[in-house]
């Protein structure tokens, strides 16, 4: 009993608290008579086999009564030690509180519906109505390019305007294949096909064959009509012989000029392209406006060679002319 005993003085607190639980453990002495008496009424000389089973029954019993203190006594939890006390020169610490939890939400207040009226007997089910499909393509044209109202005015037909001061307009309507109009009441009619350009001017027949961009030769009732083309840095000029006049007229996008009729140039005006206006020596006003419509190149040099050098002096009332004297 020697090792219980020091077990129990020197031990440490978990061993001595399961010592202390074991020994606790007491077999009542009304059970120990019992199974005494019960041994020593069986017990026979020849046999001894009883007395061992009567020890082992008393054992066993000891035992069983002692495990579930043992089994508490293990599975108790462990009593942890209060924490020293501070001493005089140790400040205390200051552990934070943990943040409160947040407040649970209040349940949403449920939304009263009425329910719906059902129909009367004059009430007629609602008609759906289909939506336009939206134009996509259309819209972005009409953020890049806005589109203008329509007109119901037709677009102004392109012309030729040969304006003076001194003298009735020559107003000629034209296409890029086509000139039709009036000149010092003689009508026009001319028509370009390919390179050559044909129709009538007042009672002559005129068919002008035009040769590459170098020249163009041709007949105004029987007489003959000569064109000879000069390329400039920024146009062409053209050297007209003509039944009354040998005329010279250039065009640039800058300037116009003819010969004879007017000794000066004539400014382009930038805001409107084609439009040229000036004042001759003789200051006379002159304004002439060539749509951009206006035949091709080289056929456009023939008919301005035609339209715009004024018949020579000498010449005036003894050679007729493309067109009659002015009045």
């Amino acid at each position: 009993m020697k090792d219980p005993e020091r077990l129990g003085v020197s031990g440490t607190d978990e061993e001595r608290r399961l010592l202390r639980a074991a020994q606790a453990v007491r077999v009542p002495e009304a059970i120990k008579d019992e199974v005494r008496r019960a041994v020593e009424a069986r017990l026979r000389p020849r046999s001894r086999r009883w007395l061992f089973v009567g020890a082992g029954l008393l054992v066993a019993a000891t035992a069983a009564a002692a495990v579930p203190p043992l089994w508490r006594a293990l599975h108790a939890p462990q009593l942890q030690p209060p924490p020293p006390a501070p001493g005089p020169d140790q400040r205390p610490v200051i552990v934070p509180l943990a943040p409160p939890a947040p407040p649970a939400p209040s349940p949403e207040r449920p939304v009263r519906t009425h329910p719906a009226r059902p129909p009367g007997p004059e009430a007629h089910p609602p008609r759906l109505v289909e939506a336009p499909e939206l134009d996509l393509d259309g819209f972005r044209q009409g953020l890049i390019a806005p589109t203008l109202p329509k007109s119901d005015r037709p677009a102004p037909t392109p012309r030729v305007i040969i304006s003076r001061n001194d003298r009735r307009d020559v107003v000629l309507e034209v296409t890029s294949t086509s000139v039709r109009g009036q000149v010092r009441g003689a009508q026009v009619e001319l028509t370009l096909r390919g390179k050559q350009l044909t129709g009538r001017i007042g009672e002559d027949a005129v068919s002008i064959n035009i040769f590459a961009r170098r020249e163009a030769h041709g007949q105004a009732g029987g007489r003959e009509l000569g064109f000879i083309f000069t390329p400039t840095e920024r146009g062409w000029i053209v050297d007209a012989s003509l039944p009354d006049v040998g005329g010279r007229v250039r065009v640039e996008p800058e300037l116009l000029s003819f010969r004879p009729g007017c000794d000066r140039e004539l400014a382009a005006v930038a805001s409107q392209p084609g439009l040229y206006q000036g004042t001759c020596s003789d200051d006379t006003r002159v304004r002439i406006w060539l749509a951009p419509e206006f035949l091709e190149p080289m056929a456009r040099l023939v008919v301005l060679g035609m339209l715009l050098p004024e018949p020579e002096p000498i010449l005036r009332g003894q050679v007729r002319g493309l067109f009659p004297p002015v009045e």
